[in-house]
């Protein structure tokens, strides 16, 4: 049995994804029915990417590409080498690497479990003054250690059943967490909370219930610059609007806090119980 080290474009086809209108955030681009996909997303997938927060429409397309199902996604900015499998056709930006597994020797699946073992050492290579960022060129000169098709399958085939129980349990609490928020919009929103036929709305809102501003309620502040040069090795997580983006000695927010995202996944909210530091695009 002959392992050899290749690289990743001998193994499939790698291009960077497309977005080549300007602005990228025109919202002519937007709001059809070819998903996009963006760094987020790729992060906020376990193994197979099958939800999306943005789309296409034909004008969109017409500026970028529709890649296949089964292509593997890679992230090289915002948040480095980060991988997931496309489950259906989708878009995604420059920020994102597509490879398409050559399938007569390749299995895709086991080039996504390389790179979950190798992540640490793209990041490492990322870093700069700035923003990191993971050129192609850059990924390209990395070998991977292949073994035969049929080894490649039968590695992939028995990682995979503990990640198919895991995409399983994840699905399981997404239906768990629509149900919470469409409870909450039953009892706050359609203000059918238990006991409500017997209380008197005005105004409407039930009686006895307040209006007050956002900012009496909690505390808003904006996080703080961090670069990577500037980081000291520590247990503290800095969080970034796409969650967590490294980690630092010393605490900037003392937990409990919220930290919502401002940029790559807007809106995003993640509720911290450890201390932490927040990045300038959070808040």
């Amino acid at each position: 049995m002959t392992w050899a080290e290749r690289k990743l474009d001998e193994l499939g086809y790698v291009s960077r994804g497309r977005s080549r209108h300007r602005p990228h955030d025109d919202e002519s681009l937007y709001g059809g029915n070819y998903p996009f996909i963006q760094t987020g997303d790729v992060k906020h997938s376990h193994f197979y990417i099958r939800s999306y927060t943005q789309t296409y429409n034909e004008k969109g397309l017409s500026q970028s590409r529709l890649w296949s199902a089964g292509t593997l996604c890679i992230t090289i900015a915002a948040n480095i080498a980060d991988t997931a499998i496309l489950s259906f056709n989708a878009c995604f930006p420059y920020s994102i690497i597509g490879f398409i597994a050559n399938p007569h020797i390749c299995d895709v699946r086991y080039i996504k479990y390389f790179f979950d073992t190798v992540q640490a050492r793209y990041k490492q290579i990322a870093q700069g003054a700035a923003q990191d960022n993971l050129s192609l060129q850059k990924l390209l000169t990395f070998s991977i250690l292949t073994p035969p098709l049929t080894t490649q399958q039968r590695i992939a085939d028995i990682l995979s059943t503990y990640d198919n129980l895991i995409d399983n349990n994840n699905r399981r609490i997404a239906l768990l967490q629509e149900s919470i928020h469409q409870l909450y919009k039953e009892w706050f929103v359609r203000l059918h909370f238990p006991g409500y036929e017997s209380v008197k709305v005005v105004d409407g809102i039930p009686e006895g219930w307040n209006r007050i501003d956002f900012s009496e309620a909690l505390i808003l502040q904006r996080g703080f610059d961090l670069p990577s040069k500037d980081r000291k090795s520590g247990d503290i997580p800095v969080y970034a609007s796409t969650g967590i983006n490294g980690f630092h000695d010393t605490p900037k927010v003392k937990a409990p806090g919220i930290v919502t995202g401002r940029s790559g996944t807007v809106g995003t909210v993640m509720y911290i119980h450890k201390d932490f530091w927040p990045l300038n695009t959070t808040l």
